[in-house]
């Protein structure tokens, strides 16, 4: 029995099912958004005892993500979410008993002050931090945080090679320790400034951190060859945890803590081909 054959039916752009995709000329970008989302970040620190000695905690440097535009385009931030992490300790879903007030089971054995909580894990309060240290003590300081956004030209990777082939991360190798991401490193490695410059004028570091629920829109044109960083720095001293039972007993615990831990962060924008004339209109006008 003989059939008539039956066409082949095809999808809206008239391809063939089944059939393979032609491969993108290299213009199809032109005229097109090209979007770019980065995040990074850590919930805890990274310690060693050394030599050399590790411990990003009293004072840190943070690159918690960066983008890189090529050459040819020009791109544009158009919003920003970066925040610090909260101990459990300071979490603010205690748990009511004569003993501790705090969820000491969402953290580590052993370990409870130096993980955030699984609710709640970020500081939601803007720079709520700066009142956790011992006022008592005169030589003590309000701990301090604050987030960069940097550019400079050229990728990380050319960045790296100019300071002399900086090798891949190694905890004991303090020439490694530059330009790592999401890795909070001493604030040390950075004695010289942060790479970069800042992205306006003014636009100095800012303090107040930017919640996953909310974010903040931006426009904030990127360069040709450059790269855009988001970075987190911080000062701080340890406190020693206290907590009041229903009687009235004040708890104080042994084990001292740091208010902040390290930071996560997240930008979200497009790039144009710079010779269009939106990515022209754009880069001038705004929005």
């Amino acid at each position: 029995m003989r059939r008539q054959p039956q066409p082949v039916p095809v999808d809206p752009y008239g391809r063939a099912f089944g059939a393979r995709p032609e491969e993108p000329e290299a213009s199809s970008n032109a005229g097109r958004q090209i979007p770019f989302l980065v995040s990074g970040g850590k919930a805890f620190y990274l310690l060693a005892d050394g030599p050399p000695i590790f411990d990003p905690r009293p004072a840190g440097v943070q690159l918690i993500c960066s983008v890189y535009i090529g050459p040819g385009h020009i791109g544009f931030l158009k919003s920003i979410r970066v925040a610090p992490y909260m101990p459990t300790v300071l979490g603010p879903d205690p748990v009511s008993n004569d003993l501790l007030r705090w969820r000491v089971q969402d953290a580590m054995p052993g370990d409870i002050y130096s993980r955030p909580s699984s609710t709640g894990g970020l500081w939601t309060t803007p720079a709520g931090w700066e009142g956790y240290f011992d006022r008592s003590n005169p030589e003590a300081h309000p701990p301090r945080w604050w987030w960069h956004l940097r550019l400079f030209q050229g990728p990380i990777d050319e960045l790296r090679a100019r300071r002399g082939n900086v090798p891949l991360f190694s905890i004991t190798d303090s020439r490694s320790w530059f330009m790592v991401e999401e890795i909070p490193v001493p604030a040390g490695v950075y004695a010289a400034g942060l790479p970069g410059q800042p992205v306006g004028y003014p636009f100095p570091p800012q303090k107040y951190q930017v919640l996953p629920g909310d974010g903040l829109r931006l426009h904030v044109p990127i360069p040709p060859n450059s790269t855009l960083c988001l970075f987190a720095t911080w000062e701080q001293g340890f406190l020693y945890p206290y907590t009041r039972t229903d009687a009235g007993n004040v708890l104080v615990d042994e084990n001292p803590y740091y208010p902040l831990l390290p930071s996560i962060g997240q930008l979200a924008g497009y790039a144009l081909i710079d010779s269009q004339p939106e990515a022209v209109q754009l880069a001038k006008a705004g929005w």
